[in-house]
C-alpha cells in the first residue's frame, strides 16, 4: 500500500470527526445590548421576544432570547420594573425571594447554590436538578434591572462544554 493511501486513511477520519466542531463553532453568536449592559455568546441565532405588561402604578419591561441547541435551551432575559413615581432597585435579597419563589412554582428544591459578583454587581446560580430534569440559573442584579441567564435540559449541565462556555462568556459591559 502506497504512503499517500495509508495517510488518507489516517486523515480522513480525524478530519471527519472534526467536522461537527467546526460546525459548532461557526454557530455561535454574540448577542450584545448596550442599552442593557451585557453580552453573552449564545450556540446559535437568539429568537427574541419583548413584552411590555402596565397596571396602574407599574411597569415591567421584559426582553428574552432563546436558542434551542441539541437537547437543552439556551436563554438570557432581563426585566426591568418601574414603579410609578420611583424605580425598583432589585437586591441581593431579590436573588433570594426569586430563588425561594421558582422553588415554590416548580416544586422542587434547588440542589446547589453560590452567590458571586461580577463588575461589583450581586448574582446568584442555582442548580435545580429533579428526576432528569436540570435547569441551570444565573441571575445578575444590575441597576435597576435583573438579568437571567440560565439552560435547561433532560442531562446534567454543570460540566458540559457548552453551557459552560456560554455561561462563562456572560459579561456586563458596565462596572459599579
Amino acid at each position: 500500500m502506497s504512503r499517500q493511501i495509508v495517510l488518507a486513511l489516517f486523515i480522513a477520519p480525524a478530519l471527519l470527526a472534526l467536522l461537527p466542531a467546526l460546525a459548532s463553532a461557526q454557530a455561535w453568536q454574540e448577542y450584545r445590548r448596550d442599552d442593557l449592559g451585557f453580552k453573552i455568546e449564545m450556540p446559535g441565532k437568539p429568537e427574541i421576544e419583548s413584552t411590555e405588561d402596565k397596571s396602574a402604578d407599574r411597569t415591567v419591561q421584559s426582553t428574552k432570547a432563546d436558542v434551542t441547541y441539541g437537547d437543552a435551551m439556551f436563554s438570557v432575559s432581563v426585566d426591568q420594573t418601574y414603579v410609578k413615581g420611583a424605580s425598583i432597585r432589585p437586591d441581593d435579597e431579590y436573588l433570594n425571594r426569586s430563588r425561594r419563589g421558582m422553588e415554590k412554582a416548580l416544586g422542587l428544591k434547588a440542589t446547589s447554590e453560590k452567590q458571586f459578583t461580577t463588575n461589583g454587581f450581586p448574582g446568584h446560580e442555582f442548580m435545580f436538578d429533579v428526576k432528569g430534569y436540570y435547569h441551570l440559573i444565573r441571575m445578575i442584579v444590575l441597576e435597576n434591572r435583573v438579568i437571567t441567564v440560565s439552560v435547561n435540559g433532560n442531562r446534567s449541565l454543570e460540566t458540559d462544554p457548552v453551557v459552560r462556555r456560554f455561561l462563562d462568556s456572560f459579561a456586563v459591559l458596565v462596572t459599579r
